[in-house]
This record gives C-alpha cells, structure tokens and sequence, in this order.
C-alpha cells in the first residue's frame, strides 16, 4: 500500500467513570524506493578453454524497492580487469525459474520487449552467454557485467521522480 493510516485512542478515568477518545485520522502518504540488486550467482570462476560458445554465468537481479518496477537489462564483456574479453552473446531470462540455463527453453532478453518487472522483494535468474576468444592461456581471466537500471528513472540516490511511483506516489532512487 503507498498510504499508511494512524489514529490514535486514549483511555482514561475521571473519579469512577471512564471515557475513550478517538485522534483525527492521519494519512501519511509512502514514496515509492527504486532499488535493485544485481549478484553474481555462479560458485567460482567458470571454466572455458579457447574457442568455447555460449558459456553462461548466472546472475540473480531482486527488486530491492518498495514498489513493482520494471528495469532493463544491459550486459558489458569489455570491463577490462583480466586478461581477455569475452563476446557477449546475449542475455536470457530465466522462463521456468530453474536457475539452470536450458537452451531452447530461457527466453532471450530484448530491451523494451521483455523488461523484467518485478514486485517488491521478488528476484529473476538471468543468464549471460559469452564466447572465448583463441589463444586464451590457462589461468586468464575474462569478465562478464550484468547492469540492471529501473524504466521509471536513474540517478544519484535521493533523485526524485515527481508522481511516476506506484499508485500515482513519487519514485525517489534508493
């Protein structure tokens, strides 16, 4: 709910009689938070050989918000920080919330078309697939980002997002 509603009630006696009496009611309207959370699921570095196709790391994005939330989905295998780059080939959604990567099954990620939306507190399993380049020696890392960003709006936290919020609320960034 975006309203939270208080009333107050005292009760007291006066010599053997005693009386109860009612506040006036005060409504306090609640903004909706956008938040998200983007984590890094899979258990250590995952192992490839030069050459390798669509070699998934899985990550969980949660709506840490208060409100439902839609967000787009960007993936980076360019953040430098190893000693290779992988190819991203795409991102796919989670479809049967398996947590595993079934190929034909796990619906591929099109910004604007299937943007997850999800409640407050809920989580979706996105997968990113990358190929390995030649020529890659044992032991070189190559790494993979996963960016979530709301569809209501992005900034610095406190930015506020005048009646885009749930129920007609204003959004602040978390």
């Amino acid at each position: 709910s975006d309203r939270i509603v208080n009333q107050a009630t005292v009760n007291y006696t006066v010599g053997m009689n005693g009386f109860t009496l009612n506040s006036n009611v005060a409504t306090t309207r609640v903004d909706e938070v956008i938040d998200v959370s983007v984590v890094w699921q899979d258990a250590a570095n995952v192992t490839v050989d030069p050459g390798d196709t669509n070699q998934v790391l899985t990550f969980r994005v949660t709506n840490t918000g208060n409100g439902t939330e839609t967000f787009t989905l960007s993936g980076n295998s360019t953040i430098g920080g190893g000693q290779f780059n992988p190819s991203l080939v795409g991102l796919y959604l989670d479809t049967n919330g398996n947590g595993v990567y079934d190929t034909g099954i796990d619906v591929q990620y099109v910004p604007t078309v299937n943007d997850p939306m999800l409640a407050a507190d809920k989580s979706i399993t996105v997968f990113a697939l990358n190929d390995i380049p030649g020529g890659v020696s044992d032991g070189d890392l190559g790494n993979c980002q996963l960016t979530a960003t709301s569809n209501t709006g992005t900034g610095a936290p406190g930015t506020l997002f005048a009646n885009a919020g749930q129920g007609g609320t204003d959004a602040v960034v978390g």
